[in-house]
């Protein structure tokens, strides 16, 4: 259960900071114009702010639902985690509509990341030592791990 937690709070923190956020920073790749980085950045707000609109909702509903286990002697897991998503779900989308209409973008140019994308198309060996490379530069610690996990296809 913790792991899940987890795991839904790393995937909504960007969100719920931007909450807060009078000014953001995209760091695009090098090979990618202002505006295309703009029209990204707000698609990517756009779907977020309306998936996580779909789930307050889903949530809601159930949470709802589950009231009469109130009832039932015990914690109300169930209540809890209905909960825990719908604050979850409505504070990243409260964000994304902020970073989608009330924040300050700046977009930054930045070579690592067009050589990021070039990583794709290496054999297996190269990819990895570019990557770690990259990661390096940019100091992200786990930029290698995250990149093999959504980057690279499984079979």
């Amino acid at each position: 259960m913790m792991r899940f937690v987890v795991e839904r709070i790393s995937e909504w923190r960007l969100l719920w900071h931007l909450r807060s956020a009078e000014a953001a920073t995209a760091h695009v790749p090098a090979d990618m114009g202002e505006d295309e980085a703009d029209r990204l950045i707000r698609t990517m707000l756009k779907t977020d702010g309306d998936r996580h609109l779909k789930w307050v909702v889903i949530n809601l509903l159930l949470l709802v639902a589950s009231a009469p286990l109130m009832l039932v002697p015990g914690p109300n897991v169930l209540a809890y985690f209905f909960t825990f998503n719908v604050v979850g779900h409505f504070l990243a989308m409260r964000g994304a509509r902020r970073g989608l209409n009330a924040l300050t973008w700046s977009v930054v140019q930045t070579p690592a990341l067009s050589e990021l994308r070039h990583a794709l198309g290496l054999n297996e060996p190269q990819r990895e030592r570019t990557v770690v490379d990259i990661a390096s530069r940019l100091r992200l610690q786990h930029l290698a791990r995250f990149f093999r996990q959504v980057a690279i296809p499984t079979a």
